[in-house]
């Protein structure tokens, strides 16, 4: 009966040292700042800190706090850290059709967000929410105006300027082409101290940010 006892006795003061060496194992943790990223179908746009972004944003200095073995968390580096919202997969259109309907809006950075090696734990994401402008893209036609700069020369005045097309169809977000609905002026065309007609081809249109011509 004594000899049981002390096994029985050892055999707990083995179960605890094991359970304490597993804990102090599990209680390592360390940062790293990443960029976070959202995957976007091609018919979104997101805004995000005065950037618009299609198919993809990276919303940059995003701190990720992770926890594990220490053996683990030594090993780990940035690239074994993949933070990101996939706005493309079918389980994730409801959300986004929210987004959009509201338009500004704000998401969640969570933990579960974030893809890292087995045996380790994401247990905080800093910040946690962004505000981001949610836009479909659309396509619609705007007039053109040429951008003239100077004066001809003297005894002669500006006749006709025609521009062919007069109109070109862009594509951008549908919030900013409600806010510049054109026309777009093309890029500078000098006509300073000029006395005869002039043809030129090939001038591009300035664009409103995150507009540009349909291909």
């Amino acid at each position: 009966m004594k000899g049981h006892g002390i096994n029985a006795v050892l055999a707990l003061v083995f179960s605890i040292l094991i359970w304490s060496a597993v804990g102090a194992q599990l209680s390592e943790e360390t940062e790293f700042t990443v960029d976070f990223e959202l995957r976007l179908p091609a018919d979104v746009t997101v805004g995000y800190d005065g950037t618009l972004a299609a198919s993809r944003l990276l919303i940059p200095d995003v701190t990720v706090t992770v926890r594990g073995p220490r053996e683990e968390i030594a090993r780990l580096t940035k690239r074994d850290i993949v933070p990101q919202i996939d706005f493309t997969r079918s389980e994730a259109q409801a959300a986004l059709e929210e987004h959009l309907s509201r338009g500004r809006d704000t998401i969640d950075l969570r933990p579960v967000d974030v893809s890292v090696p087995r045996q380790l734990q994401v247990v905080k994401v800093e910040p946690s929410r962004v505000e981001l402008m949610f836009s479909r893209v659309k396509q619609q036609d705007v007039a053109v105006l040429a951008e003239l700069v100077g004066q001809p020369a003297k005894g002669w005045r500006i006749g006709s300027v025609k521009l062919r097309p007069s109109e070109i169809m862009v594509r951008g977000p549908d919030s900013v082409l409600a806010q510049y609905p054109g026309p777009y002026r093309t890029e500078p065309i000098t006509i300073e101290g000029r006395s005869e007609d002039l043809q030129i081809s090939n001038r591009r249109v300035h664009c409103p940010s995150g507009v540009t011509p349909a291909q």
